[in-house]
C-alpha cells in the first residue's frame, strides 16, 4: 500500500505516506475523510433508495443527516463540534499541498488582470472571498508583489459547496459589486469533462452529494448557473486532469 519500502531483508524505509502518518496535520486529514466524510458517503445508497434516487439539492437533508441522526447542516455541526472542525480545516489545508497554484501560468496567467486596469492607491486589485487563511491571495501576492488597481473577485471551492439555488444567492450577492466590461470573477473549482472524467473529481462529485447536498460541475453546468445571473464566461482554464479550472467571468 506504499506505507513502507522494501531496500532489502528485513530492510525498510518510510515514504511520502508514512511521513504524513506522522504529521499531526495530516493525522487530523486522515482521521477527517475515513470517520466524518467517508461514512456520509457510505449512507449515501440508503438515502437514495428513501429519496426515490433523487439528488439532494438541499443540505439539510442529505446522507450526512441520515448517517449521524441529525438536523444539522455539516457545516453548522461542526460549528458545534470543535474537534471535528479542527479535522476539517486541517483537511482542507492539506488538500492544496503537491497541488500547483492558481497562479501558476500553467492554469492562468495572472499578469493579464494587469491589462487595462484602473492605478490608484485606494484600489483593490483582487478580492479572496471565502478565503480561508488566505494561502490563494499569498500566492497571488508572491506573483505581482507591486500590483494596485481594482479588478477581480475570486472563489476557491465555495460553489461545490452548494446546489444552484444556494449557488446563485451567493452571486446575486456579489453581482451588484462588479463593473461591466472591466471586473472579473474567477472560480477555481472543478470543471468535470463530459466524457473520460477523473476518478478524483468524480469521487468528490460523490462526497459533496452525500454530505452537502453539493456538487462538481460540468462546463455546462457552470455556464447554466452563471448565466442565470447574468455573468458569461469568458474562458476556461483548465490544467492538468483531477486538478481544479479557473473558470473566468464578466457581466454579460
Amino acid at each position: 500500500m506504499g506505507v513502507i519500502l522494501e531496500t532489502g531483508p528485513d530492510e525498510y524505509r518510510r515514504t511520502g505516506l508514512s511521513d504524513s502518518l506522522c504529521s499531526h496535520q495530516y493525522i487530523e486529514f486522515y482521521r477527517c475523510v475515513s470517520s466524518r466524510i467517508t461514512d456520509g458517503v457510505l449512507a449515501l445508497p440508503a438515502y437514495l433508495k428513501d429519496a426515490g434516487y433523487q439528488n439532494p439539492s438541499n443540505g439539510n437533508d442529505c446522507a450526512f443527516q441520515l448517517k449521524y441522526n441529525t438536523k444539522s447542516h455539516f457545516f453548522d455541526f461542526i460549528k458545534s463540534n470543535p474537534k471535528v472542525a479542527a479535522e476539517f480545516h486541517n483537511n482542507l489545508s492539506t488538500y492544496s499541498q503537491g497541488r500547483l497554484s492558481w497562479t501558476d501560468p500553467s492554469i492562468y496567467d495572472v499578469t493579464q488582470l494587469i491589462q487595462g486596469m484602473k492605478i490608484g492607491e485606494d484600489e483593490v486589485v483582487l478580492v479572496d472571498v471565502g478565503g480561508g487563511q488566505g494561502h490563494d491571495i499569498s500566492e497571488f501576492r508572491r506573483q505581482l508583489p507591486n500590483i494596485t488597481g481594482a479588478r477581480a473577485y475570486f472563489m476557491h471551492r465555495i460553489f461545490h459547496d452548494w446546489a444552484d439555488e444556494e449557488s446563485r444567492k451567493i452571486l446575486k450577492n456579489l453581482t451588484p459589486a462588479m463593473k461591466r466590461g472591466y471586473s472579473k470573477l474567477l472560480i477555481h473549482e472543478q470543471v468535470i469533462p463530459e466524457t473520460r472524467a477523473n476518478w478524483e473529481s468524480t469521487s468528490l462529485d460523490l462526497m459533496m452529494m452525500a454530505q452537502l447536498g453539493g456538487m462538481e460541475r460540468l462546463a455546462a453546468d457552470w455556464k447554466s448557473l452563471l448565466e442565470s445571473v447574468g455573468l458569461k464566461i469568458t474562458k476556461i482554464w483548465t490544467p492538468q486532469t483531477g486538478d481544479e479550472s479557473l473558470v473566468e467571468c464578466e457581466l454579460a
